[in-house]
């Protein structure tokens, strides 16, 4: 297939990889897929995120890369896990400059803002439908770009949690752990049982304010910006207060709201019981999965933290 994502990789002198603001292991582990595939092709390629890594990714190789070198051009950017234009932040306005452009994503809200746009809602994560690219286009899967895959499926499903991970997604896992030979605690450890001593404080934190309504069956968490500041974490740290609520037997709807700087407010969103929370942040200009999204609401602190309460409420109904 002469216009697959591998043959334009294979034409183009330069190659730069972007990806969303507010990262996440499927963001990251994506870029840094094709980032090392792009090595082994004998390209020199550049990763951009317009974002702070989460402290659970600074142990992969490799991560020194991203943003390592200033970028405004070239033959082809590649997008990974991004719905829309606007997520990748600033590197939002360089896009025009690239002669080519590819979007792969998972997100059943992308807006198919690339010149190709290879796009797949069904998957659990923009890295297991990377590793089925591989596969279809009969590309050699690395130790580099399995990892990056690994981590990237691994953190989208929740340590494999989530029902977004489907028995294929297993397989695929246990294939990639033969490739990279590794056990699983290679990347559980890391990933999900190595807290910073400021992301346990902001656990307790969280422990101690969130908030509960209608028969605890919605959670809300949330950080202003001076909170922010006081505990020493960024926006990108702060997913992990999520599941302190979902795991209680009674909550269906988790919302947390963080104000990143004063008036803009970034709120995530997870819920189970197939309890489509995208369609809340639909409403507010975001977006993303049936049991986790996000959105962005530029208001004051206190204003926002009301509307999305009243929403989750409402959600429910």
């Amino acid at each position: 297939m002469q216009n697959s994502i591998f043959d334009k990789i294979k034409n183009a002198n330069s190659i730069t990889i972007l990806t969303h603001a507010k990262t996440d292991g499927d963001a990251v582990g994506s870029a840094l897929a094709f980032f090392y595939y792009a090595k082994e092709q004998g390209k020199e390629p550049t990763i951009l995120i317009d974002s702070a890594i989460p402290s659970n990714l600074l142990w992969l190789p490799g991560i020194e890369n991203i943003n390592a070198k200033k970028v405004n051009g070239g033959d082809l950017a590649i997008t990974v896990d991004c719905a829309t234009a606007e997520r990748l932040g600033r590197n939002k306005f360089k896009l025009s400059s690239f002669k080519d452009t590819i979007s792969v994503d998972h997100h059943q809200d992308n807006d198919r803002f690339a010149k190709l746009n290879l796009v797949k809602p069904g998957y659990s994560s923009t890295a297991e439908y990377i590793y089925d690219l591989f596969v279809k286009h009969d590309q050699d899967i690395s130790p580099d770009v399995a990892r990056n895959i690994l981590v990237g499926i691994l953190t989208d499903t929740g340590g494999l949690k989530f029902n977004s991970a489907t028995p294929d997604t297993f397989r695929k896992v246990a294939s990639l752990l033969e490739v990279v030979d590794k056990k699983v605690d290679y990347f559980s450890l890391p990933l999900f049982q190595s807290l910073p001593h400021k992301l346990f404080m902001l656990k307790k934190y969280a422990y101690d304010n969130v908030k509960f309504y209608n028969n605890n069956e919605v959670a809300i968490f949330e950080l202003s910006h001076e909170d922010l500041l006081r505990l020493g974490v960024d926006i990108t740290d702060t997913k992990i207060i999520l599941d302190i609520a979902l795991s209680l037997d009674s909550t269906k709807l988790v919302g947390a709201i963080c104000e990143d700087e004063i008036g803009v407010n970034y709120v995530s969103l997870r819920s189970k019981c197939d309890i489509d929370v995208s369609k809340i942040a639909t409403k507010f200009g975001g977006g993303g999965h049936v049991q986790a999204s996000g959105c962005k609401i530029i208001s004051d602190f206190k204003n926002a933290t009301k509307i999305i309460t009243d929403a989750l409420v409402k959600g429910l109904k």
